[in-house]
């Protein structure tokens, strides 16, 4: 997107706000092309994106109020789009987990955790994620650092801290079942 579509559109944002009806139905009609393109890459699945890219002009007309007219309008569209793409994804993820798990009553996702590292060392999978995740789990984990201690060891943030730990930890357990391949 070029910058003058993002002042463009931002321009007609802010006549929308003001009441110009016209200015918003072009606006919408310039947008969709350009959600539907960008849901499309970050969903993969054509009806998920559709569905998104419906959930986002809702979103949009919603939340119009918000939109600052001095600041560019590409940011404000795209942080609407990717949390509902967000949503959609998780909204996919839970009803694929609740039809595995009540598929022949039987629950496919509840298996006990100790059998996915059984046999594993968890030091050899630590060695198979970046350092930016593996340094925050060891130090919590295993050196049990409290969440404040390892945001002043490494220099971050509380919420990096947890963010990586919650990451790494993730990876790990994706490498554990197979789901990653190093």
């Amino acid at each position: 997107m070029s910058e003058t579509e993002d002042s463009n559109w931002g321009q007609l944002m802010t006549l929308a706000q003001q009441g110009d009806t016209q200015a918003y139905n072009r606006l919408l009609s310039s947008l969709v092309p350009y959600i539907r393109n960008f849901c499309i890459k970050k969903v993969s699945y054509l009806n998920i994106a559709e569905d998104v890219v419906q959930e986002s002009l809702i979103s949009l007309h919603k939340y119009r109020h918000t939109y600052d007219g001095s600041k560019p309008f590409k940011p404000w569209l795209h942080t609407i789009v990717k949390c509902k793409a967000i949503d959609a994804v998780r909204s996919r993820h839970r009803v694929i987990s609740n039809e595995l798990q009540n598929e022949d009553g039987l629950s496919q996702m509840s298996a006990p955790e100790h059998k996915v590292t059984e046999g594993m060392d968890v030091l050899e999978l630590l060695k198979k994620i970046p350092e930016e995740f593996r340094t925050p789990i060891e130090l919590m984990k295993l050196q049990s650092l409290s969440v404040d201690d390892v945001a002043t060891k490494l220099q971050l943030s509380p919420s990096a801290v947890k963010m990586r730990v919650h990451r790494g930890l993730k990876l790990l357990k994706e490498i554990a079942e197979g789901n990653i391949y190093e």
